[in-house]
């Protein structure tokens, strides 16, 4: 997750660095793979990556990032309000 509209970029100490990172599992009921996170309110770019643990935090890897599928990578979370299905 990063702030505003920004195009992701991996973490390695410059802008634009995400906020938060979050790990996907399998749900085996589902089918899907589901990540939880806690963000202030406001607008946040949402990308995945299957990449990250290729990422160090002191140099700058060219990570493949995905955007959500059929909306815009811009999610506005709102207070007590769960965000849901953002598809990848």
């Amino acid at each position: 997750f990063f702030d505003g509209a920004v195009t992701p970029d991996d973490i390695d100490g410059s802008d634009p660095e995400p906020v938060t990172t979050a790990d996907a599992t399998f749900d085996a009921e589902t089918g899907d793979y589901v990540f939880r996170t806690v963000l202030m309110p406001g607008d946040y770019t949402v990308a995945f990556t299957c990449l990250s643990d290729t990422d160090t935090e002191d140099s700058n890897e060219d990570l493949m990032f995905l955007a959500p599928l059929g909306e815009s990578d811009l999610v506005t979370v709102s207070a007590a309000v769960a965000v849901e299905n953002v598809d990848f």
